[in-house]
């Protein structure tokens, strides 16, 4: 079974690749030589000719790497403390069940307010910028996790009980189980989710990001720096996607 899935992610990704590779061709292809002068998109040789603009005069290794940091640290770390916490979040989710109605309150709340409150509080703090993005995955992933416990299958608590299991254990042992494959997929689409996040808050708060690049090469109307930009961060997020799968199949499914 495991090499079924392991087979099934590897053809997702070369999916993945294939269609980047065949969208550049085409689009290469298509205002290159088809169309003399597009009105929409720039040339391809002129994205190519951005790329020292984007990595000089846009600082983008410095930039890029506050942003990779600030995305992954609120990823991992997010996770990992969720990790830590789960018998008690799971044991919250016991003691006060109306607790997940919350997010339906919240889902009013656009998560851009959210964002301008820290620009407005912290202003262009960096630490503000990790802080915010780990708080945001930490409560995605959480209420994700308390959102799963109801669905697990009352045959499995019954079995366990049946048993005399402790009840640290039933939870550690049967409920946080049955509830990982889904809290992984969770972080998957975290992990696109975070990405734009942390974008958007760089750009209110005009922190030095890869936000900042994008609010830059708008107000310059630099269109190849951003063309070229979003294909980067595009590529970056499909390999951070192949090394989250990769973990996924290490490590959640073997400890299934």
């Amino acid at each position: 079974m495991r090499r079924t899935r392991k087979s099934e992610i590897i053809n997702r990704m070369k999916i993945s690749f294939s269609i980047i590779v065949s969208f550049l061709f085409v689009y290469f292809l298509i205002f290159e030589f088809i169309i003399p002068f597009p009105k929409v998109f720039p040339k391809p040789g002129e994205i190519f000719e951005a790329f020292p603009s984007l990595w000089n005069d846009y600082r983008f290794p410095s930039r890029f790497a506050l942003t990779f940091a600030a995305v992954y640290f609120s990823l991992i770390g997010s996770y990992i403390l969720i990790f830590i916490s789960k018998l008690q979040i799971i044991k919250f989710h016991y003691i006060f069940p109306e607790m997940l109605k919350l997010p339906n309150i919240l889902r009013y709340f656009p998560a851009f307010f959210f964002m301008l409150l820290f620009a407005y509080w912290f202003g262009g703090n960096s630490i503000a910028e990790f802080v915010f993005g780990f708080l945001y995955a930490f409560v995605i992933l959480a209420f994700g996790l308390l959102r799963e416990i109801p669905n697990v299958k009352k045959e499995y608590l019954d079995s366990a009980k049946s048993l005399k299991t402790p009840y640290d254990s039933l939870i550690t042992n049967v409920i946080w189980k049955y509830c990982l494959p889904s809290l992984s997929k969770r972080a998957e689409e975290l992990h696109y989710g975070i990405w734009v996040v942390i974008m958007i808050y760089e750009i209110f708060a005009q922190e030095n990001g890869v936000g900042s690049i994008y609010f830059e090469a708008l107000k310059y109307k630099d269109l190849s720096v951003i063309v070229l930009l979003g294909i980067i961060i595009s590529i970056v997020i499909l390999l951070g996607k192949v090394v989250i799968k990769h973990i996924e199949e290490k490590i959640v499914y073997w400890e299934n």
